[in-house]
This record gives C-alpha cells, sequence and structure tokens, in this order.
C-alpha cells in the first residue's frame, strides 16, 4: 500500500499525451485520399465443388492403392502355396527362420549326445 501511494505522488495527475480535437474522425478519409490508385484485376471465379471433387478423387486412389496391395499379397501367397511351403507367406517365413537340423542345433546349444542322454533319464525319473 505504501509503495502505490508513492508511485501515485511521483506520477502526475493530467494525462501528458493530448490528440487534436476531431483527429479521429477525419483519419479513414484522409488515409484513403492518400493511398495511389491502383488498375482493378479481374477476380476468377472459384468453383465451389472442386474441393469435394479432390475429396472424392483422392478416396478413389487410396481404394485402388489399397486394391492392388491386397491383389499381390494375395498372388504371392498362392505364389507360395503352389511351391509346397505349407499354407502361405506365415509357413514360409517359419520355415525360413528354422532351416537347421538336430545337429546344427545341438552344436549351437552345445550339447552332446551325453547330455541329451542326461536330460532324458532325468525327466524320465520323475
Amino acid at each position: 500500500m505504501n509503495r502505490e501511494r508513492y508511485l501515485r505522488s511521483k506520477m502526475p495527475k493530467a494525462n501528458p499525451f493530448k490528440v487534436p480535437e476531431g483527429y479521429f474522425e477525419g483519419l479513414a478519409s484522409q488515409v484513403m485520399e492518400s493511398l495511389p490508385e491502383r488498375p482493378q484485376v479481374a477476380v476468377k471465379p472459384v468453383c465451389p465443388h472442386r474441393p469435394r471433387v479432390w475429396a472424392w478423387v483422392s478416396a478413389a486412389a487410396c481404394l485402388c492403392a489399397a486394391i492392388f496391395s491386397t491383389a499381390i499379397y494375395f498372388a504371392n501367397v498362392g505364389a507360395s502355396d503352389l511351391n509346397g511351403t505349407g499354407n502361405g507367406a506365415v509357413a514360409h517365413s517359419s520355415v525360413s527362420n528354422f532351416e537347421f537340423d538336430d545337429d546344427e542345433f545341438a552344436d549351437y546349444a552345445m550339447i552332446d549326445n551325453a547330455d541329451i542322454y542326461a536330460y532324458l533319464t532325468d525327466s524320465s525319473a520323475e
């Protein structure tokens, strides 16, 4: 509260900024008169249906892309069935991930026949 009184005592009571009388009444007309003349440009009418047409065209393009990609996918699935890999792309990918035999698995797991025999006898004893 003391600061507010101090500031009010230091500030002048009257507004130091003044505008001439009637300045804002004639301001708009003065600005318009001072602008240079520009030639009139014909405005091209805008077709109100153009955005709607583009929306339909883009939707049709997306639909065509989806149908095309689905057709290619099922063509590849049919081709893999003809090659005898099983039931389509899923079987093909699972076969490609596990294309090693038991010997390779035993080498990878670092077990030999004695270890396998021990595992089998321990599991059958229980």
